[in-house]
């Protein structure tokens, strides 16, 4: 555009030189009028060609100039959409991580618990008896049914409690057995029958079978005359010591099984107990 531009002033120049070399050189005056005219013709052409050029040249330029504006803002648009994805996919990102750090710590926590559990459990079966209520139940009245004894358990109802569970089998007012069961693994922990107070002469028989029925239900290698010594000899219940008046207690192990026998004097109970000997408790 420039170019053009020089082009026609260097164009006019020359037209107005050789014009007025003419004018100098001519005599004619009403020649000279007309050459003046022409001249003065081509130079408003000229200006207006120049004008015209330049005029469009501008409007081409300010065209040019908006539309780069408008794609520069277009441009700043995208950048703009560009940051708010990559700031939205990077906030997706930490929610992402955040929501898969605490999965990973809950799994973490229950398999923490898990172990504790399974740890727990595997103690407990250390100090158990190796049986649940229901086949405690059903191998004591098998049990009583071979020595001819009538302290079947018709039923075991095992109550919750808050460390253990126990159930409790009544055969008068002041006889019962009872049993702890653990929360883990559903297995008896000990078991027990009780003798209490304004007892009669068959209640205390009757005891003392339970108590050969209990031993012979846990340890099934000991002999029938091996669970009566443990029973009258060894825990003493026949032994004059236990007859006295006062408090007695005594305790043995035998086949990894803790046997114990005790009287409290003030309350009137005796207890035969029958517990793992790891459990010491």
């Amino acid at each position: 555009m420039i170019l053009f531009i020089g082009i026609l002033s260097l164009i006019t120049s020359i037209g107005l030189g050789f014009a007025s070399f003419i004018l100098f050189i001519q005599k004619n005056t009403r020649f000279k009028k007309l050459l003046v005219y022409t001249v003065i013709a081509f130079g408003i052409f000229v200006n207006f060609t120049i004008w015209s050029v330049t005029s469009e040249f501008n409007n081409a330029t300010d065209i040019k100039n908006q539309k780069i504006a408008e794609d520069l803002e277009k441009i700043d648009r995208m950048k703009q959409i560009l940051l708010e994805d990559n700031q939205k996919e990077e906030q997706k990102k930490a929610e992402k991580t955040t929501i898969e750090e605490k999965k990973a710590a809950e799994a973490k926590k229950a398999d923490e618990a898990k172990k504790v559990e399974e740890v727990k459990k595997i103690e407990e079966a250390k100090k158990s008896l190796g049986m649940t209520p229901e086949q405690f139940k059903q191998k004591f009245n098998n049990v009583a049914n071979s020595i001819d004894t009538a302290l079947i358990i018709s039923d075991v109802t095992v109550e919750k409690g808050p460390v253990q569970d126990v159930f409790q089998y009544s055969y008068s007012d002041s006889l019962f057995i009872q049993g702890a069961v653990n929360h883990s693994n559903g297995q008896i922990r000990n078991l027990s029958v009780w003798l209490l107070p304004d007892r009669d002469l068959i209640e205390v028989t009757q005891f003392l079978l339970a108590g050969i029925s209990l031993t012979s239900t846990v340890d099934t290698n000991l002999t029938k005359d091996e669970i009566s010594d443990l029973i009258l000899q060894d825990l003493g219940l026949m032994n004059e010591e236990f007859k006295r008046d006062g408090n007695y207690k005594k305790e043995i192990v035998k086949n990894n099984n803790r046997y114990q026998l005790f009287k409290d004097n003030d309350l009137g109970i005796i207890v035969f107990e029958i517990r793992n000997a790891n459990d010491k408790n």
